[in-house]
């Protein structure tokens, strides 16, 4: 039981970090450009994608910015 609850804090942990990041990155882009594409599927992709829906940031226009999943960061592309 103990290793289920030390998992589930852990995940919580990584999970609301990534919220952060993610928050973070569409505060800034927001405020620059009005597009941005989000490149892949993953759970890290689609905890930024859910920011973006919640901030009311369009993500699938590849506007001269792409955002991709570097691990647990995400890397912005200016083009």
């Amino acid at each position: 039981m103990q290793h289920t609850l030390l998992y589930m804090k852990n995940s919580l942990k990584a999970y609301n970090e990534l919220r952060y990041k993610s928050k973070v990155i569409v505060t800034d882009l927001k405020q620059k450009i009005s597009h941005e594409y989000v490149d892949g599927d993953d759970e890290v992709m689609d905890i930024l994608r859910l920011i973006c829906l919640e901030g009311g940031f369009p993500t699938d226009v590849a506007n001269g910015v792409i955002i991709l999943a570097a691990g647990q960061n995400y890397r912005v592309l200016f083009h």
